[in-house]
C-alpha cells in the first residue's frame, strides 16, 4: 500500500525588532494522541513509529477511487502580529505523479478559500514541485520514480521551506495536507 508520510510541521515566524528578531515556532510532531490536526476522514491517517524523523509520523493512504481525496489540517495559527512566516515540513512521498499532493492554506475568515502555497513562495531543493506546484515520487531521485513499488526507508526524508510572508503574514491562517486519486491504477 502506498503512502504519503509526513512528520513534521512547523510555522516559523519573526518579528523584527531593533537590531534583532524574535523567532516564534508553532509545532506538530505527532509524538502525542493528542494531535493538533484533524484527519479527514479520520482513519486515513496514522501514525508511524518505523518510518519517523523524531519519534512518530502522520502517514496517509492514497484513496482507492480516483478523485478520492484525504486532508491534514493543522489549527489556525495566528500570525497577526508577524511580518514574515515561513512554513516547515518533512516529508516523504512516495505517490504517482497522476495524484495530487498539495499544500494550501487559508485565512481564518467567513467565506475564505483554501489555495495552493506558491511556488513561488517555494525555498525547497525539488525541483519537479518548481515546474508542477506538487510533491510526487518525481520530486526527489531516492523516491525512485521508476519503481512504483519501491518501500520508503528514514533515509528519504525530506526538508521543505516555503517563504509565506507576501500570503499569510498579520493574519490567521490555516494550513491542509491533501492527497487527491488521480487516475494511475494500483496506487492505492
Amino acid at each position: 500500500m502506498k503512502k504519503f508520510l509526513f512528520f513534521v510541521m512547523a510555522v516559523l515566524v519573526t518579528v523584527p525588532s531593533g537590531y534583532s528578531q524574535n523567532r516564534v515556532t508553532f509545532t506538530e510532531t505527532f509524538n502525542s494522541t493528542n494531535c493538533s490536526f484533524t484527519r479527514s476522514p479520520q482513519n486515513s491517517w496514522l501514525l508511524d513509529t518505523v518510518l519517523n524523523v523524531s519519534g512518530k509520523a502522520a502517514w496517509g493512504f492514497v484513496p482507492n477511487a480516483e478523485g478520492d481525496s484525504i486532508e491534514l489540517i493543522s489549527p489556525v495559527y495566528d500570525l497577526s502580529k508577524y511580518s514574515y512566516a515561513y512554513l516547515r515540513f518533512s516529508h516523504i512521498c512516495k505517490i504517482s505523479d497522476l495524484d495530487y499532493v498539495a499544500v494550501e492554506y487559508r485565512e481564518n475568515y467567513v467565506g475564505s478559500k483554501w489555495k495552493a502555497v506558491s511556488i513561488a513562495d517555494y525555498r525547497g531543493a525539488s525541483t519537479a514541485f518548481r515546474r508542477q506546484g506538487r510533491f510526487s515520487h518525481e520530486s526527489y531521485l531516492e523516491w525512485q520514480k521508476a519503481d512504483l513499488m519501491a518501500e520508503p526507508d528514514n533515509s528519504w526524508w525530506k526538508v521543505e521551506l516555503f517563504d509565506i510572508s507576501q500570503d499569510v503574514a498579520y493574519a490567521e491562517v490555516q494550513f491542509r495536507f491533501i492527497i487527491r486519486k488521480g487516475s494511475t491504477v494500483g496506487t492505492n
